[in-house]
């Protein structure tokens, strides 16, 4: 190696952070850095002469050392990440590896701290992700619950209530003290509790789904869309391509129902669409459901899909990581927004005898 060159890298290097190696072209260890030494707890003597396989087994078990050995040949660097070295204490490094000279230059990174602080983010956000899956599901079963309440104790008392105000305004109607303002009160009366019977209806429906457990997924889609054309005067078709999906396990059904619920609830507060197409089918081959949710509105943005503000579009993707499907969301503006969903095909548990 020529001298100028090897001196003006050792006095640049010395003292970096990151580790430099100098091999020969038999990779055999030349020069190494303080940092090198310091991170190996070794000293020049142990270090100094040792082939490149024998400092670092790892590599030359994985077969990387080939690949390493290849660059003196082409001249072509090589970048290698997350390897575990043990000369260095079990740590992850980076490695840069290119010709200098005779021999190869070599640049290791530890990536230790950084790949332990990626593990315990993801780690953190598995732990938030199983969270927020448990509070859906308390949030799904207390719905159920309190659905179910008030459709058996307010439901029947409203219907009562109703039916005695229509009698009372029968006999009014028919006795000689027929008052127009007692029957314009019971009229009212009357509109009220027919509202409110509705108001219940509803509030039931948003807190558990009667028509997915009572009908299945199809027909609560089907129920959806009415809804949706009922409340916006918007054309809504929904194309199945599926006869039924009775093999699908509840959760995962449950998880279809609310994504179409949250995109057709989006539609009708921002799209400003006047067409809505919902497509579903089951791709086989893939064991796979995709959802399709296309609209002629006014196309959504980049920056709305990816804001934190957008909770519609969060809640959906969290609902679908637990069973480890997809979400993709793609706007043109002025021609509208097309949401696309994949999901495992989950068949039901049998159900155990006895």
């Amino acid at each position: 190696m020529n001298t100028v060159i090897h001196e003006k890298i050792e006095s640049l290097l010395y003292w970096a952070d990151e580790i430099y190696c100098y091999f020969d072209s038999n990779l055999n260890l030349v020069d190494i850095n303080n940092a090198g030494l310091i991170k190996s707890g070794l000293g020049p003597s142990e270090v100094l002469g040792e082939n490149l396989g024998e400092l670092c087994p790892d590599i030359k078990q994985s077969g990387l050392i080939k690949k390493i050995a290849n660059v003196l040949k082409d001249g072509k660097p090589l970048v290698l990440n997350d390897l575990a070295c043990l000369i260095f204490g079990a740590k992850y490094i980076n490695l840069k590896i290119f010709k200098l000279g005779e021999g190869l230059g070599m640049i290791i990174t530890d990536v230790t701290d950084i790949r332990q602080s990626k593990e315990k983010i993801l780690q953190s956000q598995a732990v938030l992700r199983n969270l927020s899956l448990h509070l859906q599901s308390l949030r799904e079963k207390e719905g159920r619950r309190i659905a179910l309440h008030m459709h058996e104790e307010m439901a029947p008392v409203l219907t009562a209530l109703q039916m005695d105000l229509c009698w009372i305004g029968d006999r009014i109607q028919n006795g000689v003290n027929n008052c127009p303002v007692t029957k314009q009160k019971i009229n009212s009366m009357t509109e009220i509790i027919d509202t409110t019977i509705d108001s219940v209806q509803k509030i039931c429906e948003e807190l558990r789904p009667v028509a997915l457990d009572d009908l299945g997924l199809l027909p609560a889609i089907e129920w959806q869309v009415q809804e949706f054309q009922r409340r916006t005067d918007s054309e809504c078709f929904f194309i199945s391509q599926v006869e039924n999906l009775d093999e699908l396990d509840s959760s995962c059904a449950l998880c279809l129902y609310r994504i179409v619920q949250e995109g057709l609830t989006n539609i009708m507060r921002h799209a400003e669409a006047t067409k809505v197409i919902i497509t579903l089918r089951r791709i086989p081959l893939r064991n796979m459901i995709e959802l399709i949710i296309k609209d002629n509105g006014r196309g959504v943005k980049k920056a709305e899909i990816s804001s934190p503000k957008s909770f519609g579009f969060i809640g959906m993707r969290e609902r679908l990581v637990p069973f480890g499907g997809k979400l993709s969301i793609k706007g043109i503006e002025g021609e509208g927004t097309t949401l696309t969903v994949f999901l495992p095909f989950i068949q039901k548990k049998a159900k155990k005898n006895g």
